[in-house]
């Protein structure tokens, strides 16, 4: 091959280079612009460069205006990568059925991505699922807790009620009466002041058992515990000492403000109708009570059972008050008289 060949073919492999480099025809050298040819080889070229351009851009609507194989090659690139891109739209909404099979190894890489996403993705929905029934297995076994936990606390409430209050009239029993009254015993011994014990016993009651029967005589019990609550304040004690007796505790009360409050149950009571049958029953009630204070019961505050001593003397009191019945009388005035 002479040196004036080789000479050409170097010129001819320069001008293919500057025509996929040349942004325009001005590049080509002027003596080959006279070729029609070179002219329509240059173009053809640019064209495809621009579409190339446009695919590594991402922009897969651009048109393509090659023809030949070349062009129809681009137009199929083209159509299969806008394929792609609507499969993994697809894939992201969740439609793992998609496959990609004209990219070779990306095909390969894409549908193992794609079944990968599928098999985690049931994994997830699968494991989801157990956690819900777990959780609503775990609801389940906290609301029957809670309702144990709930019944519990109610027996633990109703047991403690049947501890301290009177099964029949639901008024302290003389268990509780005596502890709370004894506290403040203990009060009035440290600090002073003054209280009312008090002493209630329903008048004839066994005449009233035996003439309307011991249901009567249960149902003249609650209304008489009922008028004893409801005649007294809020840091007053009612109770049932046992029987038809009741007791009743009045702190900061005087021995003559205690002798109105005995006379208003009293009363009350009087003229409080017994449903029994068909007919209407009364009964009434005598009180005795005492005043403790720690100047003028010293002497009893301080003895091995203060309580004791001083429920005594209502207890004299009340005895005194039944000589005549439906009365109240005080230890104190009782005393005095004596």
């Amino acid at each position: 091959m002479t040196e004036e060949e080789l000479a050409s073919i170097e010129q001819l492999t320069q001008l293919v280079h500057d025509l996929l480099t040349a942004p325009a025809i001005a590049a080509i050298p002027e003596d080959f612009l006279a070729n029609d040819g070179v002219q329509q080889l240059h173009a053809y070229l640019v064209e495809t460069r621009n579409v190339v351009a446009s695919f590594s851009r991402g922009d897969f609507n651009v048109k393509v205006p090659i023809k030949g194989s070349i062009g129809g090659l681009l137009k199929n690139l083209q159509a299969n990568l806008r394929h792609m891109i609507w499969q993994v739209q697809m894939v992201s909404k969740g439609d793992f059925s998609q496959r990609v099979d004209f990219m070779g190894d990306f095909s390969e890489a894409f549908n193992k991505m794609v079944v990968q996403m599928d098999t985690t993705l049931r994994e997830l929905k699968e494991n989801e699922k157990k956690l819900q029934e777990l959780t609503e297995s775990l609801r389940r076994e906290i609301d029957k807790r809670a309702e144990m936990e709930e019944s519990l606390r109610k027996s633990h409430k109703r047991y403690q009620e049947l501890a301290l209050k009177d099964p029949l009239t639901g008024i302290n029993n003389r268990r509780n009466f005596y502890e709370i009254a004894s506290k403040e015993m203990r009060r009035i011994q440290r600090n002073g002041g003054v209280a009312i014990i008090g002493m209630l016993d329903v008048d004839h009651f066994k005449r009233f058992n035996d003439s309307y029967g011991h249901l009567a005589g249960d149902s003249c019990l609650k209304i008489i515990a009922t008028s004893l609550t409801d005649n007294v304040r809020e840091i007053d004690t009612v109770g049932r000492y046992g029987g038809e007796e009741f007791v009743i505790l009045l702190p900061q009360t005087s021995v003559a403000d205690g002798f109105k409050v005995a006379e208003r149950i009293r009363t009350e009571i009087a003229s409080t109708p017994i449903p029994v049958d068909k007919i209407i029953a009364t009964v009434t009630v005598s009180i005795g009570i005492t005043e403790v204070s720690k100047e003028n019961s010293s002497e009893l505050l301080n003895s091995k059972d203060p309580l004791a001593a001083l429920i005594n003397e209502a207890d004299l009191a009340l005895y005194d008050a039944k000589k005549t019945r439906n009365k109240v009388a005080a230890y104190q005035y009782m005393s005095k008289e004596d």
